[in-house]
């Protein structure tokens, strides 16, 4: 039978021999081993499982340490190619979409360098499925835009000379080819010509300024304008004051045309989003509406996900908010205005912002935009915030981003409800905020360093056991009734 190892703390009394030990003590003794051995199971659990728990996390900081190294790699990368594409200034997407892929395979080996954890490369395929398509869609109206630039700057110029020349056919022809490619549209193309023909047929009074720009005025765009100014051989004074009002006017319809465009979409997404709250917003709605082809996927996103929810019986992803992700985007509109556009907030609409939290970002964004004051006070107030987050007073898990998260909701709430809120009633309600993270900060700092002092383990007894406040388990004292805690080391009362 092996030896028991003599344990320093339970040293036995010396017994005279012929002494009888009774009964009684040896089993008090054996009880008193028995419980250790017990104790030390516990702990020896509890650290296994403070381990095992540990390495998951370093498995999960591995996985996201990947996948977000391996994404700055990615987009990094394409933003380099999507310069050296604007530069170019290339007309054929068949010979832009070849040097795309070729130089993604170069950007391929270094994210698969990268990408070790098999959770990671899979969420990375994911993102990059997305944003290959996003790069693709974006090159290609670029390659398409410079396309239509050279068709339209040609054509211009076969034009002129027409005029020059007085020959009808060579104007027919160019604008024929211009249609035929796609660069105008046959409405367009038409009354261009026209006004051309005009020019070459009836002929212009070169003498005569008022009569040339009669003509001009008419045409559908400014390049067509400014070659029949030019074609009508006037002298280099009038033609530079005639290119230089032909200048004013067009920039004058086309801020007119935009404007009205804009308020056109703007009375369109009043109307498109009681619709879509209350689940009556149908295809049509949206066919119809003055929206970019961009704008109008993204509303076709937005009713699938609330009707497939509501088919399904789940909750409505509209209506959820992730307070991370509102945390992070109320940061970047109060501190970073600048960086941030409205279809930025409406991009995580559904992924993390719900339709109310989404409309009163955009307001605080208009707000900042409008009103200094306001603005001032907010970033501020959100600057304060951020500095708590960095000093680590919500923690450092993903639970902590999700209370900074609520806590600048709140902000948002209280800044909103008090727009005439003072800095030192701001920095009051701040205090009151977050009162209660920082009382356990503090608290959790100073147990942290007994724990460190009093045991000696590699890496610190903290990253095992957890901070005051944060108890394993806990009971209550049966004697004084007061509430107990577990906090890995010893049972202790509960403030």
């Amino acid at each position: 039978m092996p030896k028991i190892p003599r344990l320093i703390s339970q040293e036995r009394p010396t017994v005279a021999p012929g002494t009888r030990v009774s009964p009684e003590s040896m089993t008090q003794e054996t009880r008193a081993i028995g419980q250790f051995a017990q104790t030390v199971a516990q702990v020896g659990g509890a650290i296994s499982q403070a381990g095992i728990a540990f390495q998951n996390k370093l498995t999960d900081a591995e996985i996201t340490s990947q996948y977000n190294l391996s994404k700055g790699t990615y987009k990094e990368e394409l933003e380099l190619l999507r310069e050296k594409q604007v530069i170019d200034r290339k007309t054929d997407w068949e010979d832009v979409k070849k040097d795309a892929d070729e130089y993604k395979k170069g950007i391929n080996e270094k994210t698969d360098a990268i990408l070790k954890q098999p959770k990671a490369r899979q969420a990375f395929d994911v993102f990059k499925k997305e944003y290959d398509l996003s790069f693709d869609k974006e090159s290609f109206n670029r390659t398409n835009s410079n396309r239509v630039a050279a068709v339209k700057a040609q054509t211009t110029s076969s034009i002129k000379l027409a005029i020059q020349l007085r020959d009808p056919d060579m104007a027919r022809e160019a604008m024929e080819g211009a249609i035929e490619s796609g660069a105008y549209d046959a409405k367009a193309g038409a009354s261009n010509l026209e006004l051309a023909l005009i020019a070459i047929e009836d002929g212009i009074d070169e003498d005569n300024y008022q009569d040339v720009w009669k003509v001009a005025r008419e045409a559908p765009d400014k390049d067509t304008a400014d070659t029949i100014i030019r074609g009508a051989e006037l002298s280099a004074e009038q033609e530079k004051s005639l290119l230089s009002t032909s200048n004013s006017h067009f920039l004058g319809l086309e801020a007119k045309a935009t404007k009205e465009l804009e308020d056109k979409k703007e009375s369109d997404r009043s109307n498109l989003l009681p619709k879509l709250r209350d689940g009556s917003l149908v295809p049509a709605d949206i066919y119809t509406s003055d929206l970019e082809e961009r704008e109008k996927l993204q509303w076709f996103g937005w009713m699938d996900s609330k009707n497939k929810a509501v088919a399904a019986g789940k909750v409505d992803p509209l209506t959820q908010t992730n307070d991370a992700v509102y945390g992070n985007m109320s940061e970047r509109i109060n501190l970073y205005p600048e960086t941030i556009k409205k279809a930025d907030i409406w991009a995580l609409h559904g992924k993390g912002l719900s339709t109310s939290d989404c409309e009163k970002l955009t307001k605080a964004h208009e707000g900042n935009e409008k009103d200094s004051v306001k603005a001032q006070a907010a970033k501020r107030a959100h600057a304060s915030l951020k500095s708590l987050k960095g000093a680590g007073i919500f923690g450092e898990d993903e639970e902590a981003e999700l209370t900074w998260g609520k806590k600048a909701n709140a902000l948002d709430n209280y800044l909103s409800n008090n727009p005439d809120a003072s800095n030192e009633d701001i920095t009051t309600y701040l205090d009151g905020l977050v009162s209660e993270e920082k009382s356990n900060y503090f608290g959790g700092i100073l147990d942290a360093y007994w724990r460190n002092l009093t045991f000696g383990l590699v890496g610190g007894i903290n990253k095992i056991f957890p901070a005051k406040g944060e108890y394993e388990k806990t009971a209550t004292n049966p004697k004084t009734g007061d509430k107990m805690g577990w906090d890995g080391e010893k049972w202790q009362t509960i403030d």
